[in-house]
Formats: structure tokens, C-alpha cells, sequence
């Protein structure tokens, strides 16, 4: 139950925030904005993950919800990367604004990669998720290995 409320409060405060993006008052706000964006992410993701590692049944319906949260949601990240972020409660490397084009590009490959993620579930091949799911996490890692702190 913990869980939940966290993900949800999480979630409010990812559309709190969304529809004031751009306009965040203070570099806080926005570290906490992507914070909230990937700890959703993450949740469904995982969720998928389960179910393609066989660790819970594949259920279609569930794993399409899961991968249409994952793709709308890869979209929203990049607003909550901006200039005065790259300290404070932040597993952000500073690296980040280094090689902001490379950051760019490797979210944008997730993005597509959670994109092909959302089109396996829609056509409810479980092989077709397996693979995708494998894509999606590997471009996620690229961008972690480079940019995250472990």
C-alpha cells in the first residue's frame, strides 16, 4: 500500500509539475519532477519485466497499459534536465551538461525504443514484448552507465 500511495503522489506531482513545464520556480523542483517521471517509469517497466522473465503470468491487458505509461512517459524527462540541476538531490552526473547532445540522443533512442515497446504490446506477441522489453532496457542502461550514479 506504501507503494502505491508513493507511486501515486509521484505521479500527481509529475502532472502537477507537466503542466507548468519550463516554469519551474526553482532547480529543485524540476530534479524532483524528473525524479518522479522515472520512478513511474521504472514501476511499469518493471511490471513488464516480471512478466517477461516469467516471475508473474503475462497478462496482455496488463503489460499494454504498462508499456503505453512507459512510452508517454519517456517523453517527459528531458523538460526536468535544465541548466543549475546537475547538483543537489540528484543522482545526475554532471557529465550530463557536458555531453548534453549524447544525453539527448541516447533519450531519444529510449523514447523510440519505448515506442517499439508499446507496438509489441499492441499486437500481444509475447515474443515480440520479450524483445522489445530487452531494446527498451538496454537503452535505458546506456544512458545509465554514462549519466547516473550508481
Amino acid at each position: 500500500m506504501r507503494i502505491k500511495l508513493t507511486l501515486l503522489t509521484s505521479l500527481g506531482a509529475v502532472f502537477l509539475v507537466s503542466a507548468h513545464a519550463g516554469e519551474f520556480k526553482k532547480p529543485a523542483d524540476a530534479i524532483h519532477y524528473r525524479q518522479a517521471v522515472f520512478e513511474v517509469m521504472a514501476h511499469n517497466f518493471a511490471d513488464i519485466g516480471a512478466m517477461v522473465k516469467a516471475k508473474k503470468p503475462f497478462d496482455k491487458a496488463t503489460v499494454l497499459m504498462r508499456a503505453q505509461n512507459v512510452a508517454t512517459l519517456s517523453k517527459l524527462p528531458l523538460e526536468g534536465f535544465i541548466e543549475g540541476t546537475s547538483s543537489g538531490h540528484t543522482d545526475a552526473l554532471p557529465v550530463i551538461w557536458e555531453n548534453k547532445a549524447d544525453f539527448e540522443a541516447k533519450l531519444t533512442a529510449m523514447q523510440q525504443n519505448a515506442a517499439q515497446l508499446l507496438q509489441a504490446a499492441q499486437s500481444g506477441d509475447e515474443d515480440a514484448v520479450k524483445q522489445a522489453f530487452a531494446v527498451t532496457g538496454k537503452s535505458c542502461k546506456a544512458c545509465h552507465d554514462l549519466y547516473k550514479k550508481d
